[in-house]
């Protein structure tokens, strides 16, 4: 969730001219300390009148169904080898970091592979839901050497 306040054209226009009157409503007899306290309250009174902060959910993003818990922590080894290795510029932490991206791309490929298999396997005599999840999951071309794989 993140807040924020939309500033435009329009709401810069509506500041400037409230600006005046606000000011002018202040008392000139408090002190110094006072008054910045109140031209503070009526400033951030008038913004929250004139550009109100507005909250925006934000909606995760659906996550491919083969990236498995030990993929994730492949990733975040990968991320963290990065990070060492652009931190210290040093060889060892390079060599440490491809051979961990390596990995990684081992085990998502595999990991690819046996959630593919699996749905193939289950729905082999159900080609209208292997195809329908040729579209979603993988490349559209795939869906032809399935069909061809389950006949």
């Amino acid at each position: 969730m993140s807040s924020a306040r939309h500033i435009g054209p329009s709401t810069l226009l509506t500041l400037r001219s409230r600006i005046p009157e606000v000011l002018a409503s202040l008392s000139d007899q408090a002190g110094s300390v006072v008054l910045t306290y109140e031209v503070n309250r009526a400033l951030c009174d008038l913004l929250d009148t004139v550009a109100p902060i507005t909250t925006k959910l934000r909606h995760p993003r659906k996550q491919a169904p083969w990236f498995t818990e030990q993929t994730r922590a492949l990733k975040q080894v990968c991320r963290r080898l990065e990070h060492k290795w652009r931190k210290y510029k040093l060889e060892v932490c390079f060599m440490a970091w491809q051979d961990s991206i390596m990995k990684y791309k081992q085990a998502l490929s595999n990991a690819k592979t046996t959630y593919l298999s699996h749905i193939i396997n289950e729905n082999k005599h159900n080609q209208v839901f292997i195809c329908n999840s040729c579209k979603t999951d993988v490349k559209a071309a795939c869906c032809f050497w399935i069909l061809i794989y389950c006949s």
